[in-house]
């Protein structure tokens, strides 16, 4: 099973270089990582420890233990409330009326290592499409532009490159922006689509007095991933929102490119060039544009 989660080491890696952001690889690096933990955790309680302990009499115990695991238990939502011992003997454990009293039935406890596993699938899943429709474009477009030691001539070749792309292709990257904005809603739907089971992992059965070690364990793995889902929709949000001003406001971009071109010395700046070879290449695209611009008015009155 160790082998199957052999390939999580390659999401420490860190990316030479990068194609999407921060909040983006909090979902497919930290969140991926997280749930496999949790669920290789799980599997080990479930499998190898002790998941459930029943003490019922003139019944073995190894025969109720195993009748217990496999068939659901069910607890009595009127039953939820009240103080521990005196109005029930546990939350949602208590007598009850058959056909009159609500019951509530789960079936899961099995399931609760394969649906974290899933859950970390669907996490990755906006990286895997990201990753394909990208293409390698953006690492194909630096060559090796990140490194800050280049030769002039190489350093001057591969600008010009990157340059002669950059007006070639001025708007008709409008739908590999989109995929991507589309990968960034795929992360927010996922964080807040996640149907955590707090509240709903019983501890004791009513029949017997069966005991549920392993639904404690997963009682705290899903408090955390409350919190932990909380704090990746709010930042996912705040994300979509910046997004979505930086696609509707013109102004706006060219604001960000202005500051980003103006700060070379920042680290943020230039995410997969070398900061002061980014100043040039906004430099020289600078200048080509306005060269370009000036052809194009004098064409007119040359012919």
């Amino acid at each position: 099973m160790f082998d199957v989660f052999g390939s999580v080491k390659g999401l420490l890696k860190i990316d030479q270089v990068c194609i999407d952001n921060n909040v983006f690889r909090m979902h497919y690096k930290a969140t991926v990582i997280i749930l496999i933990a949790f669920s290789l955790l799980v599997t080990s309680r479930q499998y190898i420890g002790d998941p459930i302990d029943c003490i019922v009499d003139e019944i073995p115990l190894g025969v109720m233990d195993t009748y217990c695991w496999i068939y659901s238990t069910f607890t009595v939502p009127e039953r939820l409330t009240g103080v521990t011992g005196r109005d029930v003997v546990q939350p949602g454990v208590g007598s009850h009326v058959e056909g009159k009293d609500a019951v509530k039935y789960h079936k899961y406890y099995q399931w609760v290592c394969f649906v974290l596993f899933f859950q970390a699938i669907l996490f990755y899943v906006p990286r895997y499409l990201w990753k394909s429709w990208e293409g390698g474009r953006l690492k194909m477009l630096v060559m090796d532009l990140n490194s800050p030691i280049v030769n002039d001539e190489c350093k001057n070749d591969r600008k010009k490159i990157l340059v002669d792309y950059f007006i070639g292709n001025l708007n008709r990257h409008n739908f590999y922006a989109f995929r991507f904005f589309v990968c960034e809603a795929l992360n927010f739907v996922n964080v807040i689509g996640t149907d955590l089971l707090c509240g709903l992992l019983p501890r004791r059965s009513y029949d017997g007095l069966c005991v549920l070690p392993l639904n404690i364990v997963n009682e705290k793995i899903y408090v955390f991933l409350w919190f932990w889902f909380i704090i990746l929709s709010i930042l996912s949000g705040i994300s979509l929102i910046y997004r979505i001003a930086v696609v509707a406001g013109p102004k706006l971009r060219h604001l960000l490119l202005r500051a980003r071109s103006r700060l070379a010395e920042s680290e943020e700046l230039g995410k997969n060039i070398d900061p002061l070879i980014y100043k040039e290449v906004i430099s020289d695209l600078s200048r080509e544009m306005v060269d370009d611009e000036h052809s194009a008015h004098k064409r007119p009155f040359d012919a």
